[in-house]
């Protein structure tokens, strides 16, 4: 059985501290599981992409502050959070853009800072809105 199943199921419930608690616990497994249930597994993917798409406004915040937190903790790379938040962006509901748009910003901020302005972005990351942040970033 995936592991991440029963946290997941968590995330439904109608009970926003519940949910909030849920989504730290994916994540923290998702921080220190081995390769097979890591973010790079199927069922890591699975659950980190779930957590995205949830029609819960707590459990789509949290869920971003903590792929953030993943990327500046150097357990994932800051490309895979932003296509992660991209891929999520394009689907959302309009009530959570924002909170992709802060994410978004967040990790490009973060990519420029921990590379001195010397980060690219990878060539997978082509969508319009990050092209904007990255233009608005250089204007800075």
């Amino acid at each position: 059985m995936d592991p991440y199943t029963s946290l997941l199921s968590k995330t439904l419930t109608p009970q926003p501290p519940l949910q909030k608690l849920s989504v730290i616990s994916i994540f923290s497994h998702l921080r220190s599981s081995s390769t097979h249930l890591n973010h790079q597994s199927e069922s890591g993917k699975r659950a980190i992409s779930q957590c995205l798409t949830s029609s819960s406004a707590t459990v789509v915040d949290e869920s971003v502050r903590q792929l953030c937190r993943l990327v500046t903790d150097g357990v994932v790379d800051v490309n895979f959070g932003l296509l992660e938040l991209c891929s999520a962006l394009i689907g959302c509901d309009l009530k959570f853009v924002n909170v992709f748009v802060k994410g978004l910003g967040f990790l490009v901020r973060f990519g420029f800072e921990k590379l001195n302005g010397d980060w690219k972005f990878h060539e997978v990351i082509n969508h319009p809105f990050v092209m904007v942040i990255f233009q608005f970033s250089i204007l800075v």
